[in-house]
């Protein structure tokens, strides 16, 4: 899925802004009708075929096929003879879907393009009322509850002059066009739509061209060694717009050798990146001190395939959880200091009032809490640490008042 917010006027058209996720398509509402195909087997047969490639096809031409039908009707059959075959005999699989189940099931994709649409219109500043006309383009764009959340969300019916099939293919020849010179009469500028840039010590991504910048385009960038006599650098080029540079897409890496030797940080090393009207990215880096230079040219840098881009999914999604776990802890953590200091301060202020009992038993949470915040980041422990010190801390108030 991809979103362009251009501003045309007359022979000019400009690309504002464009956000998108190379791995949401059609193909992933096919995936989802399969997953409900399969329970639909699993509840009439009592069986599970969802490590039979064989079957996974059929019910994946079926799923398509029931997702063009419900573009235009309002329910469709789905009908699959001999499935599969046990000592029973053969199995079939007939049901039926309606367009509201359908719609059902896929509103979280939807959900997640206009999560993109909105994304893209804060990029440029404009508001959902200030863009003037809506062209979808691609198969999907036909499915009824897609085109009704866009024309909510912008506040505007479609146009629907434009073929969906062929506009994008249109607009590719044209472009082709211009940058071969043989159109003339039109001027694109057009925008990265993914910020480019390099790892840098701690594993994290260091962005030369932001996200939507208007190319062709070059910036540059001094680095450094970080050991002493450091005689090679490398350069690990980017694409993404994660901190942390394993979550973004790598498009290459070369090395820049010879350097000359020097305790850390003395070397000055530029690197340059040039993005040209195709789209080619060029990225060099050259000693500053001795002139000695290294380049690679990235011919494609969105270019992936199908499997790439799962395995880019998934490693996007691993990185996510990390990232949640480590963010929860740290918010636990957080939590717990200020609950260890609440606690500090309700003994300073009340000391006189509590048994020894319950001194006793505050002195013993707080050096628990310190241990824990010392050697715990087990998520579940510090979780039910934090609700012990609230009880604790309740039943100590309740105590003197």
């Amino acid at each position: 899925f991809d979103i362009s917010i251009l501003d045309v006027d007359r022979d000019i058209a400009e690309v504002r802004s464009t956000r998108g996720d190379n791995a949401l398509g059609g193909a992933d509402i096919d995936l989802v009708l399969v997953r409900w195909l399969l329970q639909q087997f699993q509840d009439q047969h009592g069986m599970d075929v969802s490590n039979d490639r064989v079957v996974l096809q059929r019910l994946r031409d079926a799923a398509e096929r029931a997702k063009l039908e419900l573009s235009s009707a309002v329910s469709t059959d789905i009908h699959l003879p001999f499935l599969v075959a046990d000592a029973s005999g053969p199995k079939h699989l007939q049901t039926s879907l309606d367009r509201t189940t359908f719609e059902d099931l896929i509103g979280p994709l939807v959900n997640r393009t206009l999560d993109h649409c909105q994304q893209a219109l804060q990029d440029c500043g404009l508001s959902p009322n200030q863009v003037d006309e809506i062209v979808m383009v691609g198969g999907s764009s036909r499915i009824p509850l897609v085109q009704r959340r866009v024309e909510a969300l912008f506040q505007r019916p479609l146009n629907k002059s434009f073929n969906p099939d062929e506009v994008v293919a249109v607009g590719a020849a044209v472009q082709a066009g211009v940058l071969d010179g043989e159109v003339k009469s039109v001027t694109l500028l057009d925008v990265s739509n993914l910020s480019l840039g390099i790892e840098v010590a701690g594993g994290r991504m260091a962005v030369l061209i932001d996200r939507n910048t208007t190319i062709p385009a070059q910036k540059s960038r001094l680095v450094t060694t970080f050991v002493d006599n450091q005689r090679t650098v490398k350069i690990h080029v980017l694409q993404g717009e994660e901190p942390i540079a394993r979550a973004n897409v790598s498009l290459g890496d070369f090395e820049l050798t010879n350097i000359q030797p020097a305790p850390a940080g003395t070397p000055r090393i530029r690197v340059i990146f040039q993005i040209d009207a195709s789209g080619i990215v060029h990225v060099e880096a050259r000693d500053v001190r001795s002139g000695q230079a290294e380049q690679i040219t990235i011919d494609a840098p969105v270019g992936m395939s199908r499997q790439e881009l799962g395995e880019l999914r998934e490693e996007h999604q691993r990185v996510a959880e990390v990232q949640d776990e480590q963010r929860a802890v740290r918010t636990l953590r957080q939590t717990i200091e200020e609950r260890l200091v609440g606690l500090e301060t309700f003994l300073r202020e009340h000391r006189g009032a509590l048994h020894k009992q319950d001194i006793s038993g505050l002195e013993q949470a707080l050096k628990r809490g310190r241990m824990a915040l010392l050697k715990s980041s087990d998520k579940a422990n510090l979780g039910q640490l934090s609700e012990y010190l609230v009880r604790f801390q309740t039943h100590l108030e309740a105590r003197v008042t």
